[in-house]
């Protein structure tokens, strides 16, 4: 059942407005519209005004979501934005809001702080003023931003406190969700943040 308004257009070119199994009740805390009647094809997705406002970005200005020859579906399925009518630029690429977060969400999916817990969804993620991407698995899902953890990450050494054990990871350190700096030796280099 659609519950959104302007949801028509092609369900095969549907861009992506949630994940795997989220429900309508997610997608519409999202403000995107919602339709499972159909198998095979995104049933969380944007709205036609959501889509040309989003991926309204000038050709030389697009950042690549897909590969050479992706087709219109596979990059909607990505999430992604798709126009082909300027020649030798990008054709799938990401919208001016996934452009903002890749910025500030672009963590490498291994250096991920842990901002959540298993199972978390995007919303109560959001509402910790986190990073949601669960595009990887096996690793943090709803994770600090570069911001978040430039500021609470700046603990001097004599100050900081052990989160880990002797030989943790950094992956290990991160997904207890604790910075990791070992760029000085003799001191913690898994330690709790700021005001933690």
């Amino acid at each position: 059942m659609v519950t959104a308004k302007n949801c028509g257009g092609s369900p095969q070119l549907r861009r992506n407005c949630g994940y795997p199994g989220i429900s309508s009740a997610e997608c519409d805390n999202r403000n995107c519209c919602y339709d499972s009647s159909i198998p095979g094809v995104n049933w969380c997705f944007y709205t036609q005004e959501q889509n040309k406002a989003q991926c309204a970005v000038n050709p030389p200005d697009r950042t690549d979501c897909g590969y050479p020859g992706i087709t219109a579906t596979e990059c909607h399925n990505r999430g992604c934005c798709f126009n082909s009518s300027v020649p030798g630029v990008k054709w799938c690429f990401f919208s001016k809001e996934q452009q903002n977060e890749q910025y500030e969400c672009g963590v490498f999916p291994y250096k991920r702080r842990n901002c959540g817990y298993p199972g978390i969804s995007s919303s109560e993620c959001t509402k910790r003023d986190c990073c949601f991407d669960s595009s990887t698995p096996g690793v943090n899902w709803c994770f600090y931003s570069k911001e978040q953890d430039n500021s609470q990450c700046a603990v001097n050494a004599v100050d900081r406190r052990d989160c880990g054990f002797p030989g943790i990871t950094d992956t290990q350190c991160y997904s207890r969700g604790c910075c990791f700096n070992a760029s000085k030796p003799g001191t913690k280099w898994c330690f709790y943040p700021n005001g933690k």
